[in-house]
């Protein structure tokens, strides 16, 4: 098998793998679907990925898991049972192993713990341009708010498409604006379905204070450090820029996603239907890790 047959093969592997992992999956399970051996199947894929299929399963389902404790109100058993977990207490232990916090405590933390997470291994992926932190202060803002409810999920389709939609129509209300754009959003819980979410979002133009409409809502994005992403998608794929920034880029020691909004900023001069251009900023803290003191 060449190395271009490898990669697409593992590729094709690891989306089965995706699509499934809220199922049972076992070696032989794989191995049948992969058309390959179990020995050689687990042998490619350590190689390709330097890990084995089962420690990259249970990563990514723990991440998940994490996820899915702090956007929605589903029980833990229900969360546990969801993402391949016999019983609680089995999920509890593997969890606490993995990011050092128990479900509860993970759900209530005040920072988003992303160090640990495990990202989807992609070989075809493109080399990015890589993210940058940078500190900004205050900033005021000025625009239109909007809010609807989702059923949680990494690839639901109503969220992205209303996310594309909302994107494309701001585009398109602003084609041949030369002044920069900006949208806020951010996800929490929702408070009547225990298994849904709820996407905020604001956009508006950028503005001096004394220029906003009288009608344009006000609010503050805290100072701080920030990821600064670069970003040049079509807005359909907005959605998976997202999920690659939180489960890739903030998975980083010492990265911890800190409260409050995500914010984009668009070059709208260079902005189209078919392509977003600017940058993506989440807020994050740095802590260095700990070390023992020295002998005296």
């Amino acid at each position: 098998m060449g190395e271009t047959q490898k990669t697409q093969y593992i590729a094709d592997l690891i989306a089965w793998i995706e699509d499934n992992l809220t199922e049972e999956l076992n070696i032989d399970t794989i191995a049948q679907k992969s058309g390959y051996s179990k020995w050689h199947m687990q042998r490619l894929f350590k190689e390709m990925t330097g890990q084995t299929v089962a420690t990259y399963a249970r990563k990514r389902r723990l991440t998940k898991s994490a996820m899915a404790l702090r956007l929605t109100r589903l029980s833990l058993i229900d969360i546990a049972i969801r993402y391949g977990f016999d019983t609680q207490q089995n999920f509890t232990r593997a969890f606490r192993h993995h990011f050092a916090l128990t479900p509860h405590a993970y759900r209530y933390a005040d920072e988003l713990n992303t160090a640990a997470f495990h990202s989807r291994f992609n070989p075809l992926q493109q080399e990015t341009r890589l993210p940058e932190l940078v500190t900004l202060p205050d900033r005021v803002i000025y625009g239109e708010s909007h809010r609807y409810e989702c059923l949680y999920g990494d690839f639901v389709e109503d969220k992205q498409q209303i996310l594309q939609h909302y994107l494309s129509d701001f585009i398109r209300d602003n084609k041949g604006s030369r002044e920069q754009g900006y949208i806020t959003l951010q996800f929490t819980p929702c408070a009547q379905r225990k298994e849904y979410h709820t996407v905020s979002l604001m956009r508006g133009l950028e503005q001096r204070e004394g220029e906003y409409s009288l009608q344009a809502q006000r609010d503050i994005l805290p100072g701080g450090l920030w990821l600064k992403l670069a970003l040049q998608i079509d807005p359909c794929n907005f959605s998976g820029f997202i999920i690659d920034a939180y489960y890739h880029h903030l998975a980083q020691p010492g990265l911890a996603r800190r409260p409050g909004q995500d914010f984009l900023t668009l070059d709208l001069p260079h902005c189209s239907s078919e392509q977003l251009t600017g940058y993506l900023f989440i807020p994050v803290n740095f802590h260095l890790p700990n070390t023992a003191p020295l002998a005296s």
